[in-house]
């Protein structure tokens, strides 16, 4: 027949006509493909981690901020109308319109313009009286005046702040 050949070959030239390594280089594009979708998934996920972190880190801070406006309002509340007079006052966090409470260095000085939070030690609130509400003592019959009050509520982390203002009014 052929000189040198063997049964075996002949078979494998007649069925396969040259293609006895294609299975390789088949296997390894398939785990070429698996390896880089393995390496995006991988990346997508540390920026989610990373993402997940930014928003858990900010509504700390938000609802720090938050609870020290509502620990101000609370304050308010409890005060003697002799206390939320600016003119009168002994709260130190108590201040007329002209204060800015926006400005961060004003909300972190806890000597003469905020007070610190109980909740957390770099959570800070301070109070503008905006005095008296327009067409709240209308009323004959009352002697009493509806008080307008602007609550603001600071909290700085490491990765993170929030500045939350919130609205009061007392009638005394």
């Amino acid at each position: 027949m052929y000189p040198g050949k063997t049964a075996m070959s002949r078979l494998r030239r007649k069925n396969g006509c040259g293609q006895e390594g294609s299975i390789i280089i088949v296997a390894l594009v398939l785990l070429l493909l698996v390896t880089l979708m393995g390496i995006s998934i991988t990346q997508i996920t540390s920026v989610e981690m990373r993402v997940a972190a930014n928003e858990r880190d900010y509504k700390r801070v938000f609802y720090l901020a938050e609870a020290a406006v509502m620990e101000a309002l609370q304050r308010l509340e409890n005060a003697e109308p002799v206390d939320l007079k600016t003119s009168t006052t002994t709260l130190p966090w108590l201040h007329d319109d002209d204060t800015n409470l926006e400005n961060r260095e004003n909300m972190k000085n806890t000597d003469s313009i905020s007070a610190e939070s109980t909740f957390d030690p770099d959570t800070y609130f301070a109070v503008t009286a905006r005095g008296i509400t327009g067409g709240s003592s209308l009323s004959m019959t009352t002697s009493s005046r509806l008080y307008s009050f602007d609550a603001y509520g600071y909290s700085e982390k490491q990765r993170g702040r929030a500045h939350i203002v919130g609205g009061y009014k007392r009638r005394f």
